[in-house]
């Protein structure tokens, strides 16, 4: 070692030189930059993998907004069929009900019709059965 540049530290058998601190304290440093470096580089990867996730989020958010757009779509256009066909539905309805009443109206006539033929018919049987009863006595007054 040399002397001159020798480092005695009092009451200690270890001495060191400076070159010997120098290549200590740039152990030290590269030891405290690899550990810094490695420190950085996890904080990058985990930046990165966050980044990449974020990524994919991003992506199946836009896959699911697709999705969501063209379900909600698919609903509209078939609501809007839904309420053309409920309108169909209720016209059709209407013109049911008007046609009910139509014929319940000519239900009814015919029944009034079919009771007054029923009492002509009545009417009709007793006249029968009188002029029977009539030609019955003109026969025997007549001898026949």
């Amino acid at each position: 070692m040399n002397v001159f540049f020798q480092v005695v530290q009092p009451h200690s058998n270890f001495a060191l030189s400076v070159a010997d601190w120098i290549t200590i304290m740039v152990g030290a440093a590269a030891v405290a930059v690899t550990v810094s470096i490695y420190f950085v580089a996890a904080r990058v990867n985990r930046a990165q993998i966050r980044m990449q996730q974020g990524a994919v989020d991003a992506n199946a958010y836009e896959r699911a907004k697709i999705i969501y757009e063209g379900a909600i779509s698919t609903l509209q256009h078939e609501l809007n069929n839904l309420r053309a066909e409920m309108d169909r539905l209720r016209a059709a309805n209407e013109s049911m009900s008007t046609e009910m009443a139509r014929v319940r109206a000519l239900n009814q006539s015919i029944q009034d019709e079919v009771s007054r033929l029923n009492r002509t018919n009545e009417d009709l049987t007793i006249q029968v059965t009188r002029l029977h009863q009539q030609v019955n006595i003109i026969e025997k007054k007549n001898g026949n």
